[in-house]
């Protein structure tokens, strides 16, 4: 399957031909995931679109959504799970590296220590922000420096926080979304319901939504994060088990301890 001419102009008339590709070696490098360890049998995608913005994001999804063209989107390419890997035959790739804009940011506690950051925007680029008030950004337990914050929270991987580990009481790392649904259409959670860009606020966040990966529930143009500031004392200390119900059992005490008492 190709894209018909017809589709073909739709498609560049939202993105600009720079942002439209059906170059074989691209589409060749789609296929792969630098961070998946799973055995996938990857298919070749027909297209790769790179939209910078919400409403190019609602434009590209309804033009496929009536071609009936499946859609696999993607912002960096590491999210561990093959997730941006395309499995069908056909699909269109949606590319949002380009979607990189921190919209907004709430560093101190006043404020709600948060910030309001596009799908393409990486740990590495909000860190550099955040030092400047010595404040962090929950990391990964595995992911690169480089993997984009949206896409690694919607899919749930276990970070450096250790106060809200296990503990479903507190909201999640990314409390409110905003997201293209499969029509084409906006749909907002949480803050965003309430115009908002704070952690919490009228309406149902992520964390009540059954999702998976990037583009489960919809394709996610927008996400809040949250933050907390640096600890002021940093030690390494290594505990040795000879049991494992033991080293469980330390694990479970030491995760009910606040960020600010251990780490």
């Amino acid at each position: 399957m190709r894209v018909t001419n017809n589709i073909r102009k739709k498609l560049i008339e939202i993105v600009g031909s720079e942002d439209f590709t059906e170059e074989p070696r691209t589409l060749e490098e789609y296929m792969k995931d630098p961070g998946n360890p799973v055995l996938i049998d990857p298919k070749r995608s027909v297209a790769i679109i790179k939209p910078e913005s919400l409403d190019e994001v609602k434009s590209v999804v309804k033009v496929l959504n009536e071609e009936k063209i499946p859609i696999v989107p993607r912002s960096c390419g590491l999210d561990y799970h093959g997730n941006t890997i395309p499995v069908v035959d056909g699909a269109v790739i949606l590319d949002l590296s380009k979607m990189r804009k921190i919209v907004e940011l709430f560093p101190t506690g006043e404020e709600g220590m948060c910030a309001t950051v596009e799908p393409g925007v990486s740990f590495e680029q909000l860190q550099r922000e955040l030092d400047k008030y010595d404040v962090r950004i929950p990391m990964p337990a595995r992911h690169p420096a480089k993997a984009t914050i949206v896409s690694t929270y919607a899919n749930k991987h276990p970070s450096f926080r250790s106060s809200w580990q296990g503990l479903y009481n507190f909201p999640m790392l990314i409390p409110s979304v905003e997201l293209v649904t499969a029509d084409g259409e906006e749909f907002k959670s949480g803050a965003f319901y309430a115009g908002m860009g704070t952690v919490t606020a009228v309406g149902m966040g992520l964390d009540r939504i059954p999702h998976g990966c990037l583009g489960t529930s919809g394709i996610i143009t927008k996400g809040v994060v949250v933050m907390e500031k640096k600890p002021k004392i940093r030690k390494i200390f290594f505990a040795p088990f000879d049991e494992f119900v033991d080293a469980a059992e330390t694990a479970k005490r030491v995760l009910r301890y606040s960020s600010k008492e251990i780490g």
